[in-house]
């Protein structure tokens, strides 16, 4: 499995690595949607992308994910933050926050774990000028 699912107190943690296929993806989705237990409980998350190794993955994945992520229904506000430590790895990134446009979720992309923890923590992002 490329993914492995934490709690580091209220923040879920995903941790993705070696090769991430699309069935990889829709794995984390049914994870994620099962904690959210129909929108009752909406942990803060961050997706840690640095182990990847190689995406088998293109734009249908991407928007079927972001499908998912935006019909789920939420009763409050998340933060999403996603970690990166390639080029590659923003570009994919930023695909799904450009796809995913839920409007009680917030993802950010951040190359500094450190600085993405401090943000689901209630934080500003010091790379967004509107916080």
């Amino acid at each position: 499995m490329p993914f492995a699912m934490s709690f580091d107190g209220p923040v879920l943690i995903f941790t993705l690595s070696g090769k991430l296929s699309g069935d990889d993806l829709q794995g984390l989705a049914d994870q994620l949607i099962a904690i959210e237990q129909g929108g009752t409980r909406t942990p803060p998350r961050l997706t840690d992308l640095r182990g990847i190794s190689e995406m088998a993955i293109g734009y249908p994945e991407m928007a079927r994910l972001a499908d998912r992520a935006r019909s789920r229904p939420l009763r409050a506000p998340i933060r999403s933050a996603l970690v990166v430590g390639e080029p590659v790895q923003l570009g994919y990134a930023r695909m799904f926050q450009i796809l995913n446009e839920h409007p009680d979720v917030t993802v950010r992309i951040f190359d500094d774990e450190s600085a993405a923890r401090a943000w689901l923590a209630g934080g500003a992002d010091p790379s967004d000028p509107t916080e």
